[in-house]
């Protein structure tokens, strides 16, 4: 997705992809270090455009790094890692705001309103692409989920004789009890062929 950006938007020397986790804030895929380096500046200042975008405006473009006032402590720090504009804007499908899509040049203004409707045109189809694949990563881990448990369920109705509501109630409480997530009691109980020692003494 960034490396397409680079040669979707011709102004765009480095790009990066924010997503959003809950209220937290990440860069899982950057072109180079600096795309790393300014975001992370981001979220460790909590001020930034790319920042703003996922909580804020749909779009911010900066054409001057070292005179734009509106993060006054970013900027600055953006400007000596080489950076000379940016253009941020919003991922979002039409139920949720993903991310954003982070554009840096070295020279001053590099985008111009061209860009920016491009920028939204690319960030449409890839935030589409991208929540799907979010889904597909739910949907795996919730499927793995439910086989790891109910695999543990079949182990304790064979070992200890328990209906299937009682082995998924002797889970939940052993979960409970011991502060331990239901995927990792079925972990242990795979793991030990049976409800481990510790669990069943309480």
């Amino acid at each position: 997705m960034v490396d397409l950006a680079i040669t979707t938007i011709l102004a765009c020397d480095w790009a990066g992809v924010t997503v959003r986790r809950g209220k937290k804030l990440m860069t899982p895929a950057a072109t180079g270090t600096v795309v790393n380096e300014a975001d992370q500046l981001q979220y460790d200042l909590a001020e930034g455009p790319c920042i703003d975008t996922v909580w804020a405006e749909d779009t911010y473009r900066i054409d001057d790094m070292a005179t734009d006032s509106r993060w006054p402590v970013w900027a600055p720090a953006a400007n000596r890692l080489g950076i000379g504009s940016s253009l941020s804007v919003r991922l979002a499908t039409p139920g949720d705001t993903i991310g954003g899509l982070n554009l840096y040049a070295g020279a001053t203004a590099a985008f111009d309103d061209d860009d920016v409707q491009m920028a939204h045109e690319y960030a449409r189809h890839a935030a589409a692409a991208l929540a799907v694949a979010q889904e597909v990563t739910t949907l795996r881990t919730a499927l793995q989920t439910r086989h790891s448990i109910g695999v543990a369920q079949g182990i304790l109705k064979a070992r200890h004789r328990l209906t299937l509501d009682q082995t998924f109630t002797v889970l939940v409480r052993v979960s409970r009890d011991n502060n331990l997530r239901l995927t990792e009691v079925a972990d242990l109980v795979i793991e030990s062929n049976g409800l481990p020692d510790r669990f069943t003494a309480r």
